[in-house]
């Protein structure tokens, strides 16, 4: 088993219009694979990305096919799509849970359902992110995007891993945690940092702060926390047989409801992105082909078919204290929301 380095010998990212035109030009390959046997949970799967990649899913054969989504009226729409794109997957394949990002109670209560439920879990797709151009907090007290970014998506992997791991043991073969990331993680630079991080505050205690919110960098901060934790993760289960493979993944630009009720930034950056973007079904791919990494992969971040292609804008040594002070924090802080946090990670290290 491997842990996850830091990649040698590659760019630093860039962006720039004319490159996510050229990316939009020539979208990633439709992986050809099988999900045979499998079974898949997909979170986010009422639109957009998560619909497209649930549908591809079904397409290429998951034997269970799981649609985590926000309401049990989503659930049922999304499976009637499914089907009415999908006639001959069978309804009795699918099934629906109930996955707010924004709430705590609703991820543990997701997790718990999920391990009771479907003591098999092969693939867990876990899809769900939210551009906050203006300040707000959750029912838990927590920046919005912060929460729905990066600490929901880390507290629903840490407690599915009981479940992951045994079914890595039964197949003989690794499950698979997919988060949707982004490649706004490698653009945040060191002036977007606040002066006070990693030296006096975590980055997510940073970001808690209303004086800290930027409008254009605020998302590229949450992804790179769930990158991040994604390595951070990856390190954790080293040691530990049959740990799933975790990794990052980013879509590129793509046509979805990301940039809705934004207000006149929002509108701005829709109009300006709708130009140089993929399809939900060509950002679809990189979710489910991200799914077919192997060994290689553990705490990577795939694009365009790509693995690690790029490095951070922040200086690795930066970039690693940050990780580290995060990963104590909000190991730290899930501990607090479910005691389960703690003693799954403790057994990790035995």
């Amino acid at each position: 088993m491997t842990s996850f380095s830091w990649p040698k010998d590659k760019p630093v990212y860039q962006n720039g219009w004319m490159k996510m035109r050229r990316e939009a030009k020539h979208p990633p390959k439709d992986p050809d694979c099988s999900f045979k046997g499998k079974t898949v949970v997909v979170t986010g799967a009422n639109a957009g990305l998560g619909l497209e990649a649930a549908i591809k899913y079904a397409e290429k054969g998951c034997s269970k096919l799981i649609l985590g989504v926000r309401s049990q009226e989503k659930g049922e729409a999304t499976k009637k799509t499914i089907l009415s794109r999908l006639p001959s997957y069978p309804a009795d394949a699918i099934s629906i849970e109930i996955a707010d990002y924004s709430s705590f109670a609703s991820i543990t209560s997701l997790a718990h359902s999920l391990a009771t439920s479907h003591p098999e879990i092969d693939i867990l797709a876990s899809n769900a992110g939210l551009v906050a151009p203006t300040f707000s907090r959750t029912s838990d007290g927590h920046e919005t995007a912060l929460q729905v970014n990066y600490l929901s998506h880390m507290l629903l992997a840490i407690l599915l891993l009981p479940t992951l791991i045994s079914t890595g043991k039964t197949r003989d073969s690794p499950s698979r945690i997919v988060f949707t990331s982004s490649m706004a993680h490698l653009a945040v630079k060191p002036a977007h940092i606040p002066a006070a991080v990693p030296s006096k505050l975590s980055l997510r205690e940073a970001l808690e702060d209303p004086a800290n919110h930027t409008k254009l960098f605020h998302y590229g901060m949450t992804k790179m926390l769930l990158q991040t934790g994604i390595q951070n993760l990856t390190n954790a289960l080293d040691a530990v047989p049959h740990a799933p493979i975790i990794l990052g993944c980013c879509p590129a630009a793509v046509h979805t409801g990301i940039w809705n009720d934004k207000g006149a930034l929002g509108a701005l950056l829709k109009g300006a992105i709708w130009v140089v973007a993929r399809t939900p079904e060509e950002g679809a791919r990189t979710l489910v082909s991200a799914a077919t990494l192997g060994e290689e992969a553990r705490g990577g971040f795939w694009k365009n078919d790509l693995l690690n292609e790029e490095v951070p804008n922040l200086e690795r040594g930066v970039f690693e204290a940050i990780s580290k002070r995060d990963w104590e924090d909000v190991v730290g802080l899930l501990e607090g929301v479910e005691p389960e946090v703690g003693r799954i990670l403790g057994g990790l290290r035995g």
